[in-house]
């Protein structure tokens, strides 16, 4: 009997040991571990992130920004349901990107026709900047199809000589009923 009370002892002893020891290291294994990033820019005003500082191309690192991301912060959210379209009285930038193929600058996008009447000859302005921000060239393109209707959308693609002093760009979407 004396034996089966020190065993009882011995192994309530090491359950409470273990519970102690779960409790303990919860909290630490439910906080997040972070991750280190660097952000750069390139010379269209595209926004990149690396884990590596070797892995930026050397004119950039200077200008890299290092940061510290939970798992949350970097994994996308869902996103928002899209509310009802309304009318916004102008012609929107939806959204637009850039790639370089064989010495040339392609900005392609869409817009957005916001006004209650169609729009003809929507046009985008596109201006480039240099990486002092100082103004460069501007360039324009009709926006396809050429005629807008009300809540539509189109697509432009614009296509310049690829100039090594570009750093950023800016668009302007120009037209009206």
């Amino acid at each position: 009997m004396e034996r089966c009370n020190l065993i009882l002892r011995c192994t309530s002893v090491v359950v409470l040991f273990s519970l102690l020891a779960v409790l303990c290291v919860q909290p630490v294994l439910a906080q997040p571990q972070k991750v280190t990033l660097y952000r750069w820019v390139d010379e269209l005003g595209k926004v990149h992130y690396t884990e590596n500082l070797e892995d930026i191309p050397e004119r950039y690192r200077a200008s890299a920004v290092r940061g510290e991301f939970t798992p949350s912060q970097l994994t996308p959210t869902t996103p928002t349901p899209t509310p009802p379209p309304r009318t916004t009285d102008r012609l929107e930038l939806l959204n637009d990107s850039y790639y370089l193929e064989e010495g040339f600058v392609h900005i392609k996008g869409k817009v957005k026709n916001g006004f209650a009447q169609p729009v003809a000859q929507a046009k985008v302005k596109v201006t480039f900047f240099d990486a002092e921000e100082r103004f460069l060239m501007t360039e324009t393109t009709l926006v396809n199809p050429i005629v807008l209707p009300p809540g539509q959308t189109g697509n432009f693609h614009l296509i310049v000589k690829q100039n090594p002093a570009i750093d950023s760009y800016t668009i302007e979407v120009i037209g009206k009923p």
